[in-house]
């Protein structure tokens, strides 16, 4: 099963080396030759907004400004490993994207009927929001889609990004 017959796939959702570690097929073992040719055939998609974004700077900027207000104002220190992300951006997101579009509608001059679900939740559909820090493109569903990319590991042993999925549409 390591001779390239097969093509293994991964999904690395959450990414953060200091709390999770790193993927690698390198453990100073026995089965690191084995481990090194079954990583040959392996392809790992990761969302591309974590990696080599041109906002990681603004992400990270985010993040310390959180950071430093949650220990100003509640006394709690987060440590590298438990840095305030994904859960604390997709809050910030959420209510980025909600005022978005509620501004959106009262200042069109329109009528909306606010109190219709159904209706509300349309306005999210199809469009991509730019959240200052990154874009959130959310489908004709109503689902949101992240670019990714798709990483393999080179005959080094080392990984290169070899495609990038991209779902982002233009702004609607």
């Amino acid at each position: 099963m390591t001779n390239g017959e097969y093509v293994y796939m991964a999904l690395e959702v959450m990414v953060n080396e200091k709390a999770y570690g790193r993927m690698h097929w390198k453990y100073d073992n026995e089965d690191d030759q084995n481990a090194f040719q079954a990583f040959q055939s392996l392809l790992v998609m990761r969302p591309a907004d974590i990696y080599e974004s041109p906002t990681g700077n603004a992400r990270g900027n985010l993040a310390h400004r959180f950071m430093a207000h949650t220990e100003r104002d509640f006394s709690y220190s987060y440590s590298i490993e438990d840095e305030p992300f994904p859960h604390l951006l997709s809050s910030y997101y959420a209510v980025t994207i909600v005022a978005e579009v509620f501004n959106d509608l009262r200042s069109d001059g329109e009528d909306h009927p606010y109190q219709d679900g159904a209706y509300l939740a349309r306005q999210f559909f199809n469009r991509t929001f730019d959240c200052n820090i990154s874009q959130i493109y959310m489908d004709k569903n109503g689902n949101r889609q992240i670019d990714s990319y798709v990483w393999r590991f080179d005959e080094n042993g080392t990984q290169k990004a070899v495609e990038i999925i991209e779902l982002l549409k233009s702004k609607s």
